[in-house]
């Protein structure tokens, strides 16, 4: 549907619904037109007169398709001006509704971490990564992407245990960057993608590697790296949903752990003494 259908009159509309019958209707129109010719034939067969030459013969038969034909296209332009203002209102109706949807986000995310069975499992390594689920049952979502917007260091005061400040990310300050998703539900290397209805494919946000035993790593082109805690935003979008925000905490736990805690701020701050600065 274009846009400009919806502020067409109804005579327009009606005009451009007419001529776009044989490619959007094409049996109704065929339907039409064949009774119409077929009946002009018969009716100029029955009343041509009789004594007639071979040339009025033939030409009123003719004359009179023509005219059931051009009747038929005036039946149709009729109906189509009749419907138009009801066929107007429920586009208007469906572009709503459509963008009602688009102003409601139909993603939800939960985090997750995964590690290594166990010291002979070398081909994993443990990481932290966003469960992002389409919950439409009818609309994909396009260009899915996922952005750490925000990054604050965590880290916990040397000579009071258990006094944990807030700041910004080391001295470099952070710069919104998209992380890949997982390999485990898409090719390497993509920053966004599609989600099928009711379809769920994990984000990767941070992992370790073995050259680097103990920092945590973000999964972002740059691939910069946290030795504290850090407390993060996460914002899901799409082209065709409203964002999704979370904010996070995330930490790598040294070799003998070998885990990630990633859990939401919230939760994690609720249970500690968080000084921000």
């Amino acid at each position: 549907m274009e846009e400009s259908q919806l502020f067409q009159s109804s005579f327009h509309r009606a005009v451009a619904d007419t001529i776009h019958v044989p490619r959007q209707n094409p049996w109704f129109f065929w339907s039409i037109g064949i009774v119409m010719v077929a009946l002009g034939g018969f009716l100029g067969t029955v009343y041509t007169p009789e004594g007639s030459g071979r040339f009025i013969s033939a030409i009123c038969p003719t004359a009179v398709v023509i005219l059931g034909a051009i009747i038929g296209i005036i039946i149709i332009f009729i109906i189509n001006l009749i419907l138009a203002p009801y066929r107007q209102r429920n586009e208007a109706r469906k572009k709503v509704v459509k963008l009602e949807e688009e102003r409601i986000p139909h993603i939800i995310a939960s985090p997750f971490t995964t590690q290594p069975q166990g010291s002979w499992d070398t081909n994993t390594f443990p990481s932290a990564e966003l469960s992002v689920k389409n919950i439409s049952r009818s609309t994909a979502l396009d260009e899915v992407s996922v952005q750490i917007s925000e990054c604050f260091s965590v880290f916990e005061k040397q000579d009071e245990p258990g006094i944990y400040y807030l700041h910004g990310y080391l001295l470099d300050g952070w710069h919104p960057a998209n992380v890949y998703w997982s390999e485990r539900t898409d090719l390497p290397n993509q920053l966004s993608v599609s989600i099928s209805p009711e379809e769920t494919k994990s984000a990767l946000i941070a992992f370790r590697k073995k050259l680097n035993p103990a920092l945590g790593i973000f999964n972002t082109p740059t691939y910069p790296v946290f030795v504290d805690g850090v407390k993060i935003t996460i914002e899901v979008s799409s082209t065709n949903s409203a964002m999704w925000k979370g904010e996070y905490y995330l930490k790598y736990r040294p070799p003998r752990t070998n885990k990630f805690d990633f859990i939401k701020w919230d939760e994690w701050e609720s249970t500690h003494n968080v000084i921000k600065q």
